[in-house]
């Protein structure tokens, strides 16, 4: 028998009076004799959520900090590619965890072309085209794209500053600096002819001046409004070889920057923006990346050592590094240098190091992006690393793709602006960033937008942190549906992966469980890939059979034919959600025990562990391998909650993640590797960053779930109330319901 209870909150009534709705709640119980759920515990969860914003200083869990991180981050731009008073590749807020939001096709972007700043992303393409589009949307400015014919090119980046997009226009006879409207690119504000020497350095604003290097030696000075020369400052006595290819780096109405001649002596050199020198000193002849300001330390490297200068040009410390540097980043009172194999932090002026983190080996030069807590780095210009500053730990990764971007020698950062990285990775331009909040916003706000975007995970995990216990289960519903099940992975069948280019979790381990929740839509002729590892050719494959039984294949190097299939007799239905997973134990070359787990039951088969040196990559819904022999159809249906464990897990773990559900938590947080919740985007939420890029055909859709312990629940409490949330720009009316069930 179950009985149910209608009523209002009596304490609850003046939230209800003010915005003028009504709340419905209700308990239900299998028998008088159960506890009950108080009749308004969901009705103080939903008005403790509702009247907490999220900038409140008691929201300080690590979700809750980074949630208001990013509300943060959306004022801050990237106007002159980092640099401004005081920083040099550095701004005080980036992004805590990113989801690939969009991206743009730009054939040919170079990643030091990326200007972001009053709402526009502007970058130069195919050598003679720039583009202006909207930062939020990467909808395109009217007006733009520009393009210049005959033998006119671009030349580095445009730049955005306040109403103008200015840039460098190569003809034949002459070099000109352009701007144009920021609303409008077909309306031209001014030119100014330059005369026929190229540039050596992008166009930066600095002090309120546009400034750049031209014909190698002399740097100059340009009014921005209407692009008159204000100053110019050419090689005093002595000096010699030309402006390094990068920005200067500004400071108290000063500029320093390298000169240099391959080979030969390097010095640094500062001015003020009268054009009239301050000082002049000798570096070494190795490679030298434009310096960076902090406080009144300058910070510039050369060859394999940092130099360490005070503002008047004395030398205060060197310290010698392992390996050449590409790049200088400051923040605080610690430069941060960037070389070929390696991240250091140094103190100034004392020289301790305070960070370090070793890095694949990379040729491209380039400078950190660093913020209070958090370095960003592109390693090779395609892999987006996040680090804690204070820790030196790896927080998370994106690869962009297995290419790269064109290289130069412009010694570019990483462009953090409105809580968003804009990556120019080759022919496209990514942007990733996750849900910032609207200041001012409320935690029930901020949790129901991010399940209605690309958020779901780090909803959940935000609303655990502050409710969930082991007896009590907390959740939101947005018009009736459950706010996980908002957007989940529907993977298309063709062309529709998850793909990661780094390394591969699986590959060499004797011990390791690997678990998901799948909706598979149809059959393949052939096999249907729910995860693949590869080098890339296929090395590892966890899928359903043409008949839909739940099989793997591992690759070993030392077994004879090297594969070898271990298969079950659970047939998968189609249009149903199933929970799938296979443990493997003591997995040698040709050995091991395989346990096959199917919504509750198990079935144990032999097996052997993936073995071999170079297997980096994974694919989710996909298989990652190309080779045409190794033919895997791409899933056709929902994939969620894809968690691998670096060891075997008991069979009560595995009947806890079955019992969860597909929007559940980690069984052991000890031996997870690698966590997909899938829920709007492929992070991955783990402790290593197997963060996948999704292919065009990877959409996020409502599944219409709801957990199988609400279903069978003895307790429910219910509050609701209609809430204006902004989704992608757009607000509309929603009801949210706060659901507290035992």
């Amino acid at each position: 028998m179950k009985g149910f209870i209608f009523t209002l909150d009596a304490v609850f009534a003046l939230i209800v009076a003010s915005v003028g709705v009504s709340i419905l709640l209700y308990a239900h119980f299998a028998s008088p004799g159960v506890y009950h759920v108080p009749v308004y515990e969901a009705t103080s969860i939903l008005q403790n959520l509702l009247q907490t914003p999220i900038s409140t200083p008691s929201i300080s869990s690590i979700y809750g900090l980074a949630l208001y991180n990013s509300s943060q981050a959306s004022a801050f731009t990237w106007p002159y590619f980092g640099h401004g008073p005081n920083l040099n590749g550095s701004i005080a807020y980036g992004i805590s965890l990113p989801t690939y939001l969009w991206s743009f096709n730009a054939p040919g972007i170079q990643q030091q072309s990326v200007s972001v700043d009053r709402g526009v992303v502007a970058f130069s393409f195919n050598s003679n085209e720039i583009d202006a589009i909207n930062a939020t949307t990467g909808n395109v400015i009217t007006g733009f794209p520009i393009k210049f014919k005959d033998s006119s090119t671009i030349d580095g980046a445009p730049l955005v500053y306040q109403n103008e997009i200015i840039y460098p226009n190569y003809t034949a006879s002459s070099v000109h600096i352009n701007a144009v409207s920021i609303t409008n690119g077909s309306r031209m504000l001014w030119s100014t002819n330059i005369g026929s020497a190229g540039l050596t350095s992008p166009v930066t604003v600095e002090g309120g001046f546009i400034v750049f290097a031209a014909a190698g030696t002399e740097v100059l000075f340009l009014n921005p409004y209407n692009g008159t020369e204000v100053a110019s400052e050419g090689c005093w006595s002595g000096c010699s070889g030309q402006v390094s290819p990068s920005l200067p780096a500004y400071s108290t109405g000063k500029l320093s920057f390298v000169t240099y001649t391959p080979g030969q002596q390097n010095y640094l050199r500062m001015i003020n923006t009268q054009g009239a020198q301050q000082f002049q000193v000798a570096l070494s002849t190795s490679t030298a990346p434009p310096p960076a300001i902090t406080g009144n330390i300058i910070g510039v490297g050369s060859g394999s050592t940092l130099y360490i200068f005070n503002l008047n040009g004395t030398e205060i410390k060197t310290v010698s590094l392992a390996a050449q540097i590409k790049g200088i980043s400051a923040y605080g009172n610690v430069m941060y240098a960037e070389t070929s194999n390696a991240i250091v932090g140094v103190l100034v002026p004392s020289g301790t190091q305070t960070f370090f983190t070793s890095t694949p080996t990379q040729n491209w030069n380039a400078s950190p992006s660093v913020t209070s807590s958090t370095l960003y780095a592109l390693i090779n210009g395609y892999d987006l690393r996040a680090y804690n500053t204070g820790s030196s730990k790896m927080l998370w990764t994106a690869n962009l793709s297995n290419g790269g971007p064109v290289t130069s020698a412009s010694y570019s950062g990483v462009p953090l602006a409105y809580g968003n990285a804009y990556i120019a990775d080759g022919g496209t331009l990514y942007v990733l960033g996750g849900y910032k909040p609207r200041q001012g916003d409320s935690i029930l706000q901020t949790i129901a937008t991010m399940y209605l975007t690309k958020d779901g995970a780090r909803a959940d995990q935000f609303l655990a942190n502050l409710y969930n216990t082991t007896s009590t289960n907390v959740g939101i519903f947005i018009n009736n549906t459950f706010g996980p099940s908002e957007r989940v992975a529907s993977f298309g069948g063709v062309d529709s992966c998850g793909a990661g280019y780094t390394s591969s979790p699986i590959n060499n381990l004797p011990n390791y469980t690997i678990a998901a929740w799948v909706y598979p839509t149809s059959r393949a002729s052939g096999v249907t890939a729910i995860y693949s590892e590869g080098i890339p050719a296929e090395t590892y494959l966890f899928y359903l059979s043409s008949t839909g039984a739940l099989t793997t294949a591992e690759w070993n190097v030392n077994t004879g034919g090297n594969w070898v299939t271990s298969s079950s007799s659970y047939i998968i239905p189609l249009n149903k959600w199933s929970f799938v997973a296979m443990s493997m134990n003591k997995g040698g070359t040709n050995t091991g025990t395989a346990v096959f787990y199917n919504n509750g039951q198990s079935q144990q088969t032999s097996g052997q562990k993936e073995s071999n040196s170079g297997s980096h990559y994974l694919g989710i819904g996909c298989n990652i391998g190309y080779l045409s022999s190794q033919g895997a159809a791409d899933f056709n249906g929902i994939i969620a909650d894809l968690q691998i464990y670096n060891g075997t897990l008991s069979s009560a773990q595995v009947q806890t993640l079955y019992s969860q559900g597909p929007y559940g938590v980690p069984a052991n947080k000890g031996k997870l590797t690698a966590w997909w919740p899938l829920l709007g985007n492929m992070n991955d939420y783990g402790p290593n960053s197997y963060t996948a890029i999704p292919s065009s055909n990877v959409v996020y859709v409502p599944a219409n779930y709801i957990p199988s312990s609400l279903q069978n629940s003895y307790q429910v409490s219910r509050a609701s109330i209609p809430l204006s949330l902004n989704v992608n720009g757009i607000n509309n009316i929603y009801n949210v319901s706060v659901v507290v069930w035992r």
